[in-house]
């Protein structure tokens, strides 16, 4: 074997064992559904095709929402925010991210809008969810399929500026969050639009948008997940529904 051949392989050989160490971490440190979560679960209560689970209304539908999940938190910790915004009429499409990353998927929410054949649309994220979601909306306005932006415990992202727009946005927060960069929350403020709406949820942390457990480095909650979660749902439901 010539010594080029030798490095090659073992070039080849140390790469693969990098890839295989950071599969396995991103495994490791994956955030997956409660209990409580996975008996909600229920295959009888959404649609998967390709890359997202949708939630039908199941009353008369007022909106459609395309939804981000929080990096590293996988799509059935969603479930009750999805389940009840399809009670209250909203049909919602949680998106599936390779690795659960959504930075992998920016995009997808076009690509559904097009595949769906949805008119207006609202998108949403958690965390790094609503990051992704900014930058799919600014595209999505563009296009003039934007119906609104919802932020759960998040914040745009650096070259998304909405102040001059009238695009209805949603911020909801929540007290005991030690997650979110409280700062750079704070300054994207001047890049939304002047009447945007701030929900600050006291008592809640950054886990409790999720039904995944206590995210390493999060705040105490206060209150009991099913309590943010339905304050959450409530609050987006009458955003969504709410005359434009």
């Amino acid at each position: 074997m010539t010594r080029q051949r030798k490095w090659f392989y073992g070039i080849f050989g140390v790469l693969f064992a990098l890839i295989l160490l950071f599969y396995g971490l991103i495994l490791i440190f994956t955030y997956r559904g409660t209990p409580e979560a996975m008996e909600k679960w229920d295959e009888h209560t959404y649609v998967k095709k390709n890359q997202y689970y949708r939630f039908d209304a199941k009353e008369e539908e007022q909106a459609t929402l395309l939804f981000y999940t929080g990096a590293l938190v996988e799509p059935q910790a969603y479930v009750g925010i999805s389940q009840g915004l399809a009670q209250n009429g909203i049909t919602t499409y949680v998106i599936e991210s390779s690795l659960n990353l959504p930075i992998f998927e920016m995009g997808t929410m076009e690509s559904i809008v097009k595949e769906e054949k949805l008119d207006k649309v609202y998108v949403a994220g958690h965390s790094l969810g609503g990051v992704v979601a900014s930058l799919d909306a600014k595209k999505l306005q563009k296009d003039n399929y934007l119906a609104g932006l919802i932020l759960l415990a998040s914040y745009p992202d650096n070259s998304v500026d909405f102040s001059s727009s009238n695009i209805p946005v949603l911020s909801i927060v929540a007290s005991n969050d030690k997650i979110l960069n409280w700062e750079k929350y704070e300054a994207s403020k001047i890049r939304l639009p002047k009447f945007s709406e701030e929900l600050m949820i006291e008592g809640g942390n950054h886990s409790g948008f999720g039904m995944y457990g206590e995210q390493k480095g999060d705040g105490k909650a206060s209150i009991s997940n099913e309590e943010q979660q339905q304050k959450v749902t409530k609050k987006m439901t009458e955003f969504m529904k709410q005359p434009k």
